[in-house]
């Protein structure tokens, strides 16, 4: 028994770093998709696999230590937020509006279109 307990420290403890890592990997990659000069559809496959990797990360350590996961502590990217993350990081890129763009806007086709979607 001792040496199974002593097995699932050392496995807590390099899921632990490894968990660590990928966080500050994470964050890092986050800044990163700010800047100007980003290859956005590449860091987000970045992104989505390191985030993939650790929910993994995180299950794993559920499993090793017997503790059955619940939907509300395995974070889940679903589709709705992760296109969410991909419109923020696209608006952060864009200028702000002006009463230039502003004047620009067709009202009347703009409320066509809404009442169209509706």
């Amino acid at each position: 028994m001792t040496n199974e307990n002593e097995y699932r420290d050392r496995l807590n403890k390099k899921l632990d770093a490894l968990v660590a890592v990928l966080e500050v990997a994470i964050t890092k990659l986050e800044q990163a998709m700010l800047s100007d000069a980003c290859d956005i559809e590449r860091l987000t496959t970045i992104h989505d696999n390191l985030t993939k990797t650790l929910e993994i990360c995180w299950h794993a350590k559920k499993s090793l230590n017997n503790i059955t996961p619940s939907l509300k502590d395995t974070p889940q990217m679903i589709d709705s937020e992760l296109a969410s993350i991909n419109e923020y990081m696209k608006f952060q890129k864009l200028p702000p509006i002006d009463k230039k763009d502003i004047d620009l806007v067709d009202f009347a086709d703009l409320c066509e279109r809404l009442q169209e979607e509706n």
